[in-house]
């Protein structure tokens, strides 16, 4: 939502995104969910999200990021969050970057399924499997309660688009009744509130080491870390697929 209110997208106009192919990150349903979201309360048009062929995941963004990565090697000692901010914005000479903090502008897209009254489907209208994982290369969004996919990035007709309804309908009597238009419900995104996870204990402690060669006025954020035992088998969040609420 930040981007879209920073860009400041209209009802009227569509987005266009590329990302890679991560499970965890963008392509699982809770994204699909947030599509279906920004569509479904007008905030934009349609969404067409699509992913790179294997072995060609180069994006624009990576070439804006070793623009960054540049910067960042050129300096001898990086403190603070504000100077890898400053860099950030420094990278661009032509279009200078817009940098926002997102501490507190988070929002829990995992909410949205069940207030949304949406279940993932692995059939398509057709009653053909959805390899969402390993095929599907394109999905668009234009209508609350479904999605279309091809497994191509082809815009010609040669391959169609299929469908995929992501809200339940009851039975009707009549064979030929076409199921109701999908209501959206009325909603507001819950925000995430800002939180500092606590590093390692041996992390922590190298830090405290450390403490006398940072300066002073650098040392606040230091301060204030806090530390945490890891236990076997603990994982992070980030390491926890979210395919399953796909296939």
């Amino acid at each position: 939502m930040t981007v879209i209110d920073e860009a400041s997208i209209t009802g009227d106009q569509s987005l266009v995104l590329w990302s890679d192919s991560c499970a965890g990150q963008n392509k699982n349903f809770f994204v699909l969910s947030f599509w279906q979201y920004l569509v479904g309360a007008k905030k934009v048009l349609a969404v067409d999200h699509k992913f790179p062929e294997p072995g060609h995941t180069f994006l624009d963004s990576d070439r804006d990021f070793a623009h960054v990565e540049k910067l960042v090697r050129a300096e001898e000692n990086i403190y603070t969050v504000d100077k890898y901010q400053e860099l950030m914005t420094k990278s661009q000479k032509k279009h200078k970057p817009i940098v926002i903090r997102m501490a507190d502008k988070f929002v829990d897209i995992k909410a949205l399924p069940a207030a949304l009254g949406l279940r993932n489907s692995t059939l398509n209208t057709a009653g053909q499997k959805v390899a969402f994982r390993d095929r599907v290369r394109w999905i668009r969004v234009n209508k609350f309660g479904s999605y279309m996919y091809k497994e191509s990035h082809s815009s010609d007709i040669e391959e169609p688009w299929k469908a995929v309804h992501l809200v339940s309908h009851k039975q009707s009597d009549d064979p030929c009744a076409q199921p109701p238009k999908p209501i959206m419900p009325d909603i507001r995104l819950i925000s995430l509130p800002a939180y500092q996870h606590p590093i390692q204990q041996k992390k922590f402690a190298d830090i405290q080491k450390q403490m006398e060669y940072i300066p002073e006025s650098a040392r606040g954020f230091y301060q204030s870390l806090s530390a945490t035992e890891v236990t076997k088998g603990m994982v992070q969040d980030d390491d926890i697929s979210d395919m399953e609420q796909l296939e």
